[in-house]
């Protein structure tokens, strides 16, 4: 749609979670979820604790971000500055992530410096 109109369409989030259905813009679907598992250092420090594969699944879920911005148009860019800061600039963050998986920080910094290139 994009190609044809020079915009991106309407899109909306369907929320079938609960009893009653939600629908919602994808762009504050993406803000939000982004904002309170990714970029939420409590969220993160709870990963951590259970020795899961937190710098690997967060280098995934910051690869699903720069895939929706490019199939959405519709992620804000401070969401990346703000990914960047929290996962890569702060350094006991990123001391306890190399701890965890150095491989998928090298990763993650690959996937933030495509975003940075991609604008």
């Amino acid at each position: 749609m994009k190609e044809k109109r020079g915009e991106y369409p309407d899109q909306w989030v369907v929320d079938t979670t609960e009893e009653s259905l939600g629908i919602e813009d994808v762009e504050k679907v993406i803000d939000r979820v982004t904002r309170t598992r990714d970029l939420n250092p409590k969220w993160i420090d709870g990963m951590l604790s259970h020795d899961f594969h937190v710098a690997q699944k967060l280098t995934q879920r910051i690869e699903y971000l720069l895939g929706l911005q490019v199939t959405t148009g519709k992620v804000k860019e401070w969401l990346f500055d703000q990914a960047a800061e929290t996962l890569l600039f702060d350094e006991e963050m990123w001391r306890r992530l190399a701890e965890n998986n150095m491989y998928a920080i090298l990763e993650l910094v690959e996937k933030m410096l495509e975003a940075h290139d991609r604008g």
